[in-house]
């Protein structure tokens, strides 16, 4: 059973994984699918790296998404817990990244219309919000490597959730068949940042990441 909780073998990075293959590259690294911004270092078993993530369910041109994820292939949340330093190094990289794109997100409120207008008459628009979740390896989820995002809160996902509100406080409606009930919710939908904002995002993430 404590096989499943924590690993019985040395944390390794896979040559047959995505997720352990980005982790590999170098800061400045910018691929396809993620651009590397951070790591607290090279060693699979303690250390943990960032990625801005080309795909984004965020608003398409403010919005953006993180990842976090261990050099080594962790499969569940519990393997943290295998190390003083994997986990310290966890602590690090999770406040590097939300302090990262706060910067990034304040400093583009700042020059922004509706900033600039709203300030005018007395308001303050921006706040530090962001959404958090993780997946790790499930029956359904295809990727064992585990990781966790943190994307603004703006755009299609900033409407109520499961995870935070009771949605029986929407509109509930009945199934025709009269077997259950369900609320509605707006569709959330995948992105690709623009090439050039996706550039720019990475270039700025780095710079922030490494000299905070």
């Amino acid at each position: 059973m404590f096989d499943l909780i924590l690993p019985k073998e040395k944390l390794i990075s896979l040559d047959d994984c995505r997720l352990c293959s980005e982790g590999r590259n170098n800061v400045g690294t910018i691929g396809k699918k993620a651009a590397v911004i951070y790591k607290t270092g090279t060693d699979s078993a303690i250390d943990w790296f960032i990625t801005l993530q080309r795909s984004n369910i965020s608003h398409p041109n403010s919005g953006f998404t993180l990842m976090l994820l261990p050099l080594g292939h962790l499969t569940a949340f519990s393997h943290v817990n295998s190390s003083r330093e994997l986990a310290q190094n966890y602590g690090l990289t999770f406040g590097i990244a939300n302090y990262a794109m706060q910067r990034v997100r304040y400093e583009e409120d700042q020059v922004s219309e509706v900033s600039l207008e709203a300030e005018e008459h007395g308001d303050i628009l921006f706040r530090p919000t962001a959404v958090i979740y993780g997946k790790c390896a499930s029956a359904i989820n295809t990727q064992e490597h585990f990781h966790i995002k943190t994307y603004t809160l703006d755009g299609d996902v900033d409407q109520p959730s499961p995870s935070d509100t009771e949605w029986i406080k929407r509109q509930v409606f009945d199934e025709p068949d009269g077997r259950g009930k369900y609320v509605k919710a707006l569709p959330v939908v995948k992105r690709e940042l623009g090439e050039e904002r996706y550039n720019l995002l990475a270039s700025r993430l780095v710079e922030i990441c490494n000299n905070s």
